[in-house]
């Protein structure tokens, strides 16, 4: 959804979608310092938060960061245009904002660095932008945003900082959160307790609906996430050599 040519095919895509008889969301993401591009001088450099020698990274200006923000709201707007009944937004698995999130990528001594929230706020502003664009569809359209609950590394993103992140979200409000796990059942890092992490949070943001993914396989599976009030399951498929394969990370 990067500009307008795109609309076409994206608008045939979601067709198709419709005619199998279910819904179609569209995931929005920026990689930030996860996607490589190549200067003029031939140098590679990624983009995010802060600058980096190791690997060569550098920091995104606050007009640069506007710009990112409108992109989001424009990406919506074709998503809507195309046909698709809602977008998420892809605040997980070490993207940007993921990136802006978490202390370790996120240096900066500015209003988008330090404090938690100061942090947040590249997040909460494209979530503000992609729900006034979607707030001006004809018909029902649904904005979810993803995330991980929390990073492994020492001094990384914790649980608390991503609960407090979701219910910012559910004030706004987001129509739905969607957790990024290893495993459904699993218990937080950064938090004692003796409760998985989708349970904490469905407790913590109780009046959004929770999408919960992560080796989902059986009927037992969705019994368990039924009695934890789970409303959502997720599901990746996608094609591997031509045959249709999925993963248990959505």
């Amino acid at each position: 959804m990067a500009d307008d040519d795109m609309i076409s095919g994206l608008q045939r895509l979601a067709t198709t979608i419709h005619q199998q008889g279910a819904r179609a969301i569209l995931q929005l993401v920026h990689a930030g310092q996860r996607a490589i591009a190549v200067m003029p001088d031939d140098q590679w450099v990624a983009r995010g938060p802060s600058s980096s020698n190791t690997p060569s990274i550098h920091a995104l200006s606050v007009a640069q960061l506007a710009m990112i923000i409108e992109q989001f709201g424009q990406a919506t707007r074709r998503a809507m245009a195309a046909g698709f009944d809602g977008v998420e937004i892809h605040g997980a698995n070490h993207f940007l904002l993921q990136q802006f999130m978490s202390p370790l990528t996120n240096q900066r001594t500015d209003s988008y660095g330090g404090s938690l929230v100061n942090r947040l706020r590249l997040p909460i502003q494209i979530a503000r932008r992609v729900l006034q664009e979607a707030q001006s569809s004809q018909r029902p359209f649904i904005v979810g945003y993803r995330l991980s609950p929390e990073e492994r590394l020492t001094g990384g993103l914790e649980l608390s900082d991503q609960l407090f992140l979701m219910r910012c979200l559910a004030a706004l409000p987001v129509d739905y959160l969607s957790l990024s796990l290893h495993h459904y059942w699993q218990l937080p890092l950064t938090l004692k307790s003796p409760r998985s992490t989708a349970v904490l949070a469905k407790r913590f943001i109780p009046q959004v609906p929770l999408m919960v993914a992560g080796k989902v396989v059986s009927r037992r599976d969705l019994n368990q996430l039924a009695d934890w009030q789970i409303e959502l399951v997720g599901r990746y498929f996608g094609i591997h050599n031509g045959r249709v394969g999925y993963s248990h990370e959505k």
